[in-house]
């Protein structure tokens, strides 16, 4: 199952711009959301989460990856829209929020279809990785976590340099992250930078 994440993204564009200017309560958010990516045949359900740490009407988007669903033949991603919104008050969707949306799902999509690629790869094995830290250094120099970072990273750089024409592009969330948990200079972050310029190279829009 091959992703495009720039006909992928320009095809989420096309929907989300249908969007704008419609007030939606969460839950018609969510049905139309999940009928869109599955009209795709994007392996995916989504939930919608109220998260009040946000600052009202924002919203981010996380996933997950399940191969054991994946491997019973189920749909393995859980895409999950997080917003700080009262759930029983329609949601107005502007045309900022309507771009923010594609581009966070399409980047969100990017990191998890890696990491499906990464276990159909080898049959579903669960590849061991241990390193001398804490929780979240263990979980961020994981193999599958560079691969599936470098790529959603590469892809947002990408977009934002190459379609939405933005100069500083390479500021990056994740990337900070990376910073903040090991220092610009540590060999870990040195193979993810090197795993974004690679993948950054190699993608193409059509």
């Amino acid at each position: 199952m091959k992703f495009n994440p720039i006909k992928e993204y320009r095809e989420i564009t096309k929907w989300t711009d249908t969007l704008i200017g419609s007030k939606l309560l969460l839950r018609t958010f969510t049905s139309k959301l999940s009928r869109f990516l599955n009209s795709n045949e994007h392996p995916v359900k989504v939930k919608t989460i109220k998260d009040k740490t946000l600052d009202p009407d924002d919203f981010t988007i996380g996933a997950e990856y399940d191969c054991e669903l994946d491997e019973q033949g189920k749909k393995p991603i859980r895409v999950h829209f997080i917003i700080n919104h009262i759930r029983l008050t329609p949601w107005t969707i502007t045309k900022e929020s309507s771009q923010q949306l594609a581009l966070d799902l399409v980047e969100t999509l990017a990191h998890e279809y890696q990491h499906l690629h990464q276990y159909r790869a080898r049959n579903y094995r669960v590849l061991k990785h241990t390193y001398k830290g804490n929780e979240e250094l263990n979980y961020l120099s994981h193999p599958d976590e560079l691969d599936a970072y470098s790529t959603n990273i590469a892809v947002r750089w990408y977009i934002n340099k190459n379609i939405l024409n933005i100069t500083n592009y390479k500021k990056h969330l994740d990337l900070n992250t990376y910073y903040k948990a090991f220092g610009k200079n540590h060999a870990v972050v040195k193979n993810l930078e090197q795993q974004i310029k690679e993948k950054f190279k190699n993608i193409r829009e059509s």
